[in-house]
């Protein structure tokens, strides 16, 4: 009696190579439809903040705010309506770790040249509350947060290569005031600009 295989009937490989390509594909397809991310024209009064590895514009109404990190650089600005927190080193925040604990929404976006996930929430609508969960405000306590609505992204540490052996990831989060201070938020992550390699 003639053993065999399970590969033996073509029907069994056609199938397999339709699950492989097609189930692949919705996650290829849902990055290759990224599209760039929109944003206002930089206003010429806004100021661009330098670093070796980056620069990015903001608002001239914001001032810098005294950050430190632990293992990265942490570096912040703010005014009246939205705070900019900007980490990036060896660690960065993961943004989309609040999708978890925040009603909100992710899209794949093109910010210089790189595709990564614009994550939206609002930190005043909690999916849930479990214990040890802190707000974006950095308080653990439940109550309303003075500028909820929360709009980042975090390039992955493989995305951003600034010498052979120099990998870095980094997060960009605007917090704002109101939904209208969006597109302010979006212009300035839209102005990023990256000097890798």
């Amino acid at each position: 009696m003639k053993r065999t295989s399970f590969f033996d009937n073509p029907l069994t490989i056609i199938a397999l190579l339709f699950v492989l390509v097609f189930g692949s594909a919705g996650a290829a397809c849902r990055w290759m439809a990224a599209r760039a991310l929109k944003g206002s024209e930089v206003p010429q009064d806004w100021k661009t903040i330098e670093t070796d590895f980056f620069s990015v514009a903001v608002p001239p109404t914001m001032k810098k705010l005294d950050l430190r990190g632990i293992d990265s650089q942490v570096m912040g600005f703010e005014n009246d309506e939205i705070r900019f927190v900007i980490e990036y080193g060896a660690y960065s925040t993961d943004v989309g770790f609040s999708l978890k604990y925040y009603e909100g929404e992710s899209e794949p976006v093109v910010i210089d040249g790189k595709t990564v996930e614009l994550i939206s929430y609002n930190a005043n609508k909690p999916l849930e509350n479990p214990k040890g969960a802190v707000n974006a405000d950095g308080r653990n306590a439940s109550g309303p947060v003075e500028k909820p609505y929360v709009t980042g992204v975090q390039f992955p540490r493989d995305g951003l290569v600034f010498a052979p052996n120099r990998h870095l990831t980094a997060s960009f989060i605007a917090s704002y005031k109101t939904s209208e201070d969006r597109e302010t938020a979006q212009t300035i992550l839209a102005s990023i600009k990256f000097k890798d390699k």
